[in-house]
């Protein structure tokens, strides 16, 4: 962590601003088009997460100030929070933070391009401004849509040298230690699209090094600044992170205001002691490690100024990473991404902390059903530190959502998020789904429900009429995804199918849409999402879509057999005829599917090889003009036609499949024509469609 320690000179200049307050100068709100007014939003990170340790950073853009008319340095010396607009009922107690640090500095980049990682974030001048407590004075709301009152001043231990021409400001705040009643959150600008600050938060702990990256955040803060009237020592330095020999350029930013300006310098590149360079703006070669930087500046009109900045430059300091491939079924091949590029890794595949590659790029094989497992890559670079990065690894094949969500919902327990698209399978011998990723704030733990219909989602997600619920299973969240493998593996046959996949105890985080997305075997077009606890019962629906991974399978990939849903009937006197297969169509063994609600105790069961073409066309058939009102006709029947009797409302048919392994990897569809005499014209309803994939 870079720290600056403040001169001598600097120091006794501050004094000058009065008392150990340090708020004396002049102040402005940013953004100031709400000094006197509400911001659109409000926010709770850092100082209304109370229990939660928090690190949060946000970065405002510099013309925030210019337009302020800061158009030079300045001196900050503290500021305060104003607390969101709320009823006079709206109290809070207030309280003490005893654990608070705020760091500020001239943003590495662009608001708009932070990173994940808080330190990457930071320029070279990162000056720790306060490191102690901070009070949340109690108060209630001035009525709704009228700013509140400002609860929250914090003068700084030590000011921060500004300069709009040379950056965006990058605020962070490290927080934990509440103690005390309520808090309140505060005023905070936010409109994704067009608001000019970003926002970088991890509620994990205050030394997470990564966090979620968020645009359009501004909170609405009023600063404390002072002129500049001395002589301060300020310098930038690029890079100051990167792979060893590192080459820095280092750029002095000394402000006096002495009229001869600044006379000499003397550069200390490793802190030793020793002079190492005279020039104004010199460039040094760093080896391996982490290496702080003295400047001393001479004006000869006021007193010598020294700026010290510990560990600014650190070489061979990594970020891990890896992506992996499945190549055969249960073979995963991993492929290192670390940058700079890493010497020493070290991999645990499983998550029992136990070694199981030194390997770059490792193979790994896993072995049959399971759960999603953790894969953690440690690795480092010369004498640089090891570093560790965590994700869960799928070990069947994915289709990738090419979507970074990072807008989250708002909503209240029982959390819900809902999630609506088409989903159309290309493969010809169709997919088996195994489970979903998707992006999702909310509970650690849900469930995860898979509604699907054949009519698509748009105008049908107030009903669960036309809706079949397909698969499910438990979710678990690790970081902004919830990942679940469903129950039963379920086949789903070319052609395309309307998806609502409800996760309770989630909510939504999603992004933009796109027109569609998919690879040889499935094509998804998003749709939207919605928060509600209660499916097809949601909120407003949001033209969104999420991110995250399908997982799947498929007959020619490793083989297994499955079976699933694959169109619905239409309902007789006894309801809608729901099929059940009775295990899989697994070669060498028996196979059965019950259909209930079957009134006459016999059908004639279609068998075919197919589910979107047929003899009689395209399926499906509308077979209305045959007498069978608002039923369809959804397989092929070129397999075979069979009457099928039962003594009870539930039918079974079932074959024998055939033990030859030529019929792997091949599906077939059933469907029956229950009889009803009466009942219309045709006398007779159709049932649900099945698919069934023959394999092992």
């Amino acid at each position: 962590m870079l720290m600056h320690r403040i001169s001598a000179s600097l120091a006794a200049s501050l004094a000058l601003f009065g008392p150990s307050t340090g708020l004396l100068g002049q102040t402005q709100v940013i953004p100031a088009a709400y000094s006197a007014a509400e911001a659109a939003s409000s926010a709770s990170a850092p100082w209304n997460t109370l229990a939660a340790p928090t690190r949060v950073q946000y970065c405002y853009d510099s013309s925030y100030f210019t337009a302020a008319g800061i158009t030079g340095p300045v001196m900050l010396t503290g500021m305060r929070f104003r607390a969101n607009a709320a009823a006079a009922t709206s109290t809070w107690t207030g309280g003490v933070f005893s654990n608070a640090q705020i760091d500020l500095s001239t943003c590495a980049q662009n608001f708009a391009a932070i990173t994940p990682t808080f330190d990457l974030n930071h320029g070279a001048d990162r000056t720790n401004v306060l490191a102690g407590s901070v009070t949340v004075q109690p108060g209630s709301g001035a009525g709704a849509g009228l700013p509140s009152s400002w609860y929250i001043t914090i003068p700084f231990d030590a000011p921060f040298l500004y300069d709009p021409t040379l950056g965006d400001l990058m605020t962070e705040y490290r927080v934990s230690g509440w103690g005390g009643g309520t808090s309140f959150s505060f005023d905070h600008d936010f409109v994704a699209a067009t608001v000019q600050g970003s926002r970088l938060l991890s509620n994990v702990s205050t030394t997470n090094a990564t966090g979620t990256v968020a645009q359009g955040h501004a909170p609405v803060v009023e600063f404390t600044y002072a002129a500049v009237s001395g002589l301060f020592p300020s310098f930038t330095a690029t890079p100051i992170r990167g792979a060893s020999p590192l080459l820095v350029q280092f750029t002095d930013r000394t402000v006096t205001s002495s009229p001869s300006g600044v006379l000499a310098w003397q550069w200390d590149f490793d802190n030793d002691g020793n002079v190492d360079s005279t020039l104004q703006n010199p460039s040094f070669a760093y080896g391996c490690g982490t290496h702080s930087v003295r400047l001393t500046v001479i004006d000869g009109l006021h007193p010598t100024g020294t700026l010290l900045r510990s560990g600014l430059v650190v070489t061979d300091e990594i970020i891990p990473g890896f992506t992996f491939a499945v190549t055969a079924p249960g073979v995963v091949q991993f492929t290192d991404t670390t940058t700079p590029a890493a010497t020493a890794w070290n991999w645990d595949f499983d998550g029992d902390a136990i070694i199981d590659s030194t390997a770059q790029n490792p193979v790994h094989v896993y072995g049959g059903a399971g759960p999603i497992p953790t894969v953690t890559l440690s690795a480092s670079r010369l004498c640089g530190p090891s570093v560790s990065v965590s994700k869960p690894v799928y070990t069947s094949l994915s289709l990738d959502i090419p979507a970074n969500a990072t807008l989250g919902s708002l909503g209240s327990s029982p959390f819900g998020a809902g999630y609506w698209f088409n989903f159309t399978v290309t493969e010809p011998m169709g997919i088996t789904m195994k489970g979903m990723v998707i992006s999702a704030g909310g509970n650690t733990t849900g469930t995860m429900n898979v509604y699907v219909s054949n009519l698509g989602w748009t105008g049908r997600t107030a009903s669960s009429a036309d809706w079949v619920l397909n698969q499910t299973g438990a979710a678990t969240k690790v970081g902004t995804f919830f990942y679940s493998e469903f129950t039963q593996p379920k086949h789903y046959g070319p052609g395309t199918y309307g998806m609502y996949v409800h996760l309770l105890g989630g909510l939504p985080v999603s992004a933009p849409l796109v027109a569609s997305y998919g690879n040889a075997d499935i094509t998804v077009n998003p749709g939207a999402v919605q928060v509600g606890a209660t499916p097809f019962a949601g909120g407003t629906l949001t033209l969104r879509m999420h991110s995250g991974a399908f997982l799947y399978t498929k007959g020619s990939f490793d083989g297994i057999a499955s079976s699933g849903w694959t169109g619905s009937g239409c309902p007789g006197s006894l309801g809608v005829s729901a099929a059940t297969p009775v295990g899989n169509p697994v070669v060498g063994q028996s196979y059965s599917i019950n259909f209930n609600n079957c009134p006459a105790n016999v059908g004639l069961v279609a068998w075919g090889l197919s589910r979107t073409t047929s003899g009689l066309g395209a399926l499906p058939v509308d077979l209305t003009g045959l007498g069978y009102t608002g039923c369809n006709l959804r397989v092929s029947t070129d397999i075979d036609i069979q009457f099928v009797f039962t003594g009870s409302t539930t039918l079974t048919w079932g074959v024998a499949i055939p033990n030859d392994p030529f019929f792997i990897g091949i599906p077939f569809y059933n469907q029956v024509l229950m009889f009803e005499p009466g009942f219309n014209a045709g006398g007779g309803v159709m049932s649900d469609a099945t698919s069934s994939l023959m394999g092992n």
